[in-house]
């Protein structure tokens, strides 16, 4: 046999073996076919040709992927991180981890807030010493950051007249600093401002605070006797004593049109003469005086629409406030110890009102004036209350006054409450007149003829001596005490 044909013989045996063998294959169920993956276990390949593993069923587990068919039927115990504190803004702490209850075991993102803004702002200025011309004087403006950030090297000006001082100043958040400088008074009227980042360098959550402006700052004066007064100004604060010897009144009013602003200073006289006295000066205005021991607290004649106001006027032993005037008005004021507390005198169209008039002879006398109004006064604890005499000497008529005494308190006088002494055509109103030793009212005539024409309404008495109210059906007052 040659060798082609050994070839053919060897290649017809084996394709014999192998249909034997796959036949035997089939007949046995088997076969060298690629192992499938196993269709339970997701992720898991059969090593062999096995069959998979049993079945097993796995709870759902969140945020837990298992690479392996795991031997455990329980998800692991998941625990949350602690959560830090935010390191990049001061102050700040992360919320809470979240306990676990189906969602997310991670702490949430720390964010910081956004950063606030400073505020700045002038709070206050104050003087230490006298505004006296001449003297040298501390100046202390305090400035504030009312905002929620600090400030580095802000400018703060102050500014009088044309005098500039400044400074540059570090203001952490919701802190203040003072800032003091001198000055040296001068005479006249000045101007005072305080600007806290007057160019407007710094960012802030309120812009219109930054400023403080007085602009009349007037220099104080020591009152001495015979000061005559022909501009506005202001006392310096303290007590004087000082006799009026020489022209009438220790201040002197000598023109129309000012303003003397005591300053709370007491001038403290030697029982005789005027304390502040003017005539023939008009529109004038006397505030914060303490007027003590003179014949005659303040005094004025021949004189119209002035304002006398917040004055302590006591102890004077004729009058406290002697009123030759027109057209003014006297209130707020307190009036006590006198002889007469305000005694008003061939006077019209005068106001009175919301005085404290008390411990007086008579808390207010008025002597042939009309058409003055007398109005929400506290007369009380005086030897008289209000005393309206209505005619002059010789004259044979009652004076048609035409005051108005209304809504006043004139409790507890020791003689009478309201006396009218030859006074006509006057309306009394409203008053509470009550406990007035001798009487409430009083209605009198010294021979030249009965008082008549006086009227009112909605009065509280109850000793009314001869006074009706028009609307009460008897005689008396509408009300009693």
């Amino acid at each position: 046999m040659d060798n082609k044909n050994k070839i053919l013989t060897g290649v017809v045996i084996v394709l014999s073996m192998a249909i034997i063998v796959m036949g035997w294959s089939l007949m046995n169920g088997g076969g060298d076919a690629e192992c499938p993956k196993c269709s339970v276990c997701k992720n898991v390949t059969c090593p062999e040709c096995l069959a998979c593993p049993e079945p097993v069923t796995y709870p759902v587990c969140r945020n837990v992927t298992f690479t392996e068919c795991p031997e455990q039927k329980e998800c692991p115990e998941v625990k949350c991180i602690e959560c830090e504190v935010c390191k990049s803004c001061p102050n700040v702490t992360c919320p809470e981890c979240p306990k676990r209850s189906g969602g997310s075991c991670s702490c949430p993102t720390c964010v910081c807030p956004a950063p606030g803004k400073p505020d700045l702002t002038v709070a206050n200025v104050t003087f230490i010493g006298n505004l006296t011309a001449g003297e040298n004087i501390e100046i202390i403006a305090l400035i504030k950051n009312l905002g929620d950030s600090p400030v580095d090297y802000t400018k703060v000006e102050i500014k009088i007249d044309n005098l500039t001082n400044y400074w540059f100043i570090h203001l952490d958040a919701n802190s203040e600093k003072n800032l003091s400088f001198n000055w040296t008074v001068t005479e006249g009227e000045h101007t005072l401002t305080v600007v806290v980042d007057p160019e407007n360098v710094t960012t802030e959550s309120d812009e219109t605070n930054n400023k403080i402006t007085t602009k009349k700052l007037i220099a104080c004066f020591a009152p001495y006797d015979d000061m005559y007064i022909n501009e506005d100004t202001r006392l310096c604060y303290g007590v004087y004593d000082i006799a009026d010897s020489g022209a009438s009144g220790v201040i002197i009013i000598n023109a129309s049109n000012v303003v003397l602003d005591c300053n709370g200073a007491v001038l403290n006289g030697a029982s005789k003469s005027y304390g502040i006295y003017w005539e023939n000066f008009d529109n004038i205005v006397i505030k914060n005086c303490n007027i003590v021991n003179y014949s005659n607290g303040i005094r004025l004649y021949y004189s119209k629409k002035n304002n006398i106001f917040s004055n302590n006027v006591s102890s004077n032993f004729a009058w406290g406030i002697f009123m030759g005037t027109s057209h003014s008005k006297l209130y707020n004021n307190n009036i006590f110890n006198n002889g007469r507390g305000i005694y008003i005198e061939f006077s019209s169209r005068n106001t009175i009102s919301n005085n404290f008039i008390y411990n007086n002879s008579v808390g207010v006398e008025v002597y042939n004036a009309g058409r003055n109004t007398v109005i929400n006064n506290n007369i009380s604890l005086n030897r008289g209350g209000i005393y309206m005499h209505g005619i002059q000497r010789g004259q044979p008529f009652c004076s048609e006054l035409l005051n108005n005494i209304t809504k006043n308190i004139i409790n507890d006088n020791e003689n009478h409450g309201i006396r009218l002494i030859d006074a006509c055509n006057n309306t009394i109103d409203s008053n509470i007149i009550c406990r007035n030793n001798k009487s409430d009212f009083k209605i009198t005539t010294s021979g030249y003829g009965e008082p008549y024409g006086n009227q009112g309404d909605n009065n509280t008495c109850d000793n009314p001596d001869t006074w009706d109210d028009s609307d009460n059906t008897t005689a008396g007052c509408k009300y009693s005490c």
